[in-house]
């Protein structure tokens, strides 16, 4: 037996629990994982509180990323006692993810966890600095470089103030579907455009962005921007995160 937070949705509604489970209740996949941590996503707040349609059927176990050590293995990429990651690929939305004590998925979603990246730091690192490392690594391929300028995070359409032949990186949906712009600044300054997606980046994608996650990281300082938590603890902070409460990482430490 081992826990895990489950959302069930049936005629008495929509609801999440911590929820002790079998093994042989895990869904179909060539790699079982003991998960020793995962991060605590806006993503995963939505599917825990039910503010979002992102649960795609039920019942489900939420959690887009994960990572862990490979418990049983029948994928050639992988055997018993691997350190592994894994970020998208539509768990915790169509496939059970990594809010348990274990969990079983397709080992080709998987990669190792890099060498100098311990699991709690990559997952202070999460889904979030991963996809912002893929934002990097495109701006690179694109050109830029420190003697470029100025970077800007933000989450407004700034096309229409970027320097001439300037690059955009979008990821993530900070405000709405919507893109109010026009042609102007892709013909007059060439701006480019770079989609992100961190869901579905091939194997090689994924191991470049950690890689360099592993080479750049400040441990000291995920130390001092995380908070550890327990999977007990998972569903009253899922509430506070969409509620604006939540400043920082939220590490969980799920053998806890």
């Amino acid at each position: 037996m081992f826990n895990a937070i489950v959302i069930e949705k049936d005629d008495a509604g929509y609801r999440a629990g911590l929820t002790p489970l079998e093994e042989a209740q895990l869904p179909p996949g060539d790699v079982l994982v003991r998960v020793d941590y995962f991060t605590l996503n806006y993503k995963d707040g939505l599917a825990i509180t039910g503010q979002g349609s992102v649960v795609r059927q039920f019942p489900m176990v939420p959690g887009i990323d994960l990572a862990g050590t490979v418990e049983h293995s029948r994928h050639a990429g992988f055997r018993v006692g691997d350190r592994v990651l894994l970020n998208g690929w539509g768990v915790g939305e169509k496939h059970w993810g990594g809010l348990a004590q274990k969990a079983r998925v397709n080992g080709d979603w998987l990669i190792p966890l890099p060498e100098g990246l311990d699991a709690r730091a990559a997952m202070a690192v999460g889904t979030v600095g991963y996809t912002a490392m893929l934002s990097v690594l495109a701006l690179q391929r694109h050109g830029i470089t420190p003697d470029s300028g100025k970077v800007l995070v933000t989450g407004a359409n700034v096309c229409a103030g970027l320097r001439y032949q300037g690059v955009v990186t979008a990821c993530g949906l900070a405000q709405g579907m919507d893109f109010p712009a026009s042609v102007a600044p892709f013909i007059l300054r060439g701006i480019t455009l770079v989609g992100i997606d961190s869901v579905m980046r091939s194997e090689a994608d994924r191991r470049e962005a950690w890689q360099r996650i592993a080479e750049v990281v400040d441990t000291p300082l995920l130390d001092q921007i995380s908070r550890e938590i327990g999977l007990s603890e998972v569903i009253d902070t899922a509430q506070a995160l969409m509620a604006g409460k939540v400043r920082g990482r939220i590490v969980v430490n799920t053998q806890r």
